[in-house]
This record gives C-alpha cells, sequence and structure tokens, in this order.
C-alpha cells in the first residue's frame, strides 16, 4: 500500500493516517492518491501517474469494492478512475465509519 499525503487537506491527513497501518497485509493492492479534499482509492501494484499506469488499474477489485460500499450506503463513482472528495458536510464519524467498512472489506 502507498499513501500520498502531499498536498492533500488537514482533514484528509487526519482521517486516512492512522488506516494504513491495517490496510497492509490485504490480498489487494491499494493506493491511496490526492490533492487537497479530493482522493481516489486505487486498486493498482504500483503508484499511477500517467495514463497507461491507469489502465492497468484492477477495475474488477474496484467494482467489488464499489458494491460492497453501496451495500453499507456509501456512494462511490462506478469507474475506478473518478476521483472523490472530503467535504465539510462530511463529519469525522462519517470517515471514521468509512474506513472502519473499508478494513473490514479489505479484509474479507
Amino acid at each position: 500500500m502507498t499513501v500520498r499525503f502531499r498536498g492533500t487537506s488537514p482533514t484528509a491527513q487526519n482521517i486516512f493516517a492512522g488506516a494504513w497501518t491495517s490496510w497492509k497485509g490485504t490480498r489487494y493492492g491499494v493506493r491511496f492518491q490526492g490533492i487537497g479534499g479530493k482522493f481516489q482509492i486505487i486498486f493498482a501494484d504500483q503508484e499511477v501517474s500517467n495514463y497507461r499506469e491507469a489502465l492497468a488499474i484492477n477495475q474488477a477489485a474496484y467494482d467489488l469494492f464499489r458494491k460492497k460500499m453501496m451495500a453499507e450506503g456509501v456512494l462511490f463513482h462506478p469507474s475506478a478512475l473518478f476521483h472523490h472528495g472530503i467535504t465539510s458536510s462530511h463529519s469525522k464519524e462519517d470517515l471514521s465509519s468509512f474506513l472502519e467498512k473499508f478494513g473490514e472489506f479489505l479484509n474479507s
């Protein structure tokens, strides 16, 4: 798992910083890439920095993740390449709940 916190908002840094260690050793290659409050959870074996690398992401793993999140009431875009955002309307409790659900998915 790779984390790029450079440029992410303090809220995003605080919310996601503690979660990465619990996600190590899962069967998915997971990466968090973002800037400001925008982020993408990428299922890939390497950091995505160009179009060709983006085409190599694991769409099937993202689809499983998205279906699990939808079942849990968490909306994610159907495209694995679409970025998501943390807004002022998201509470720390909302984000903590998401991280818990995401951790459950990764460990399933």
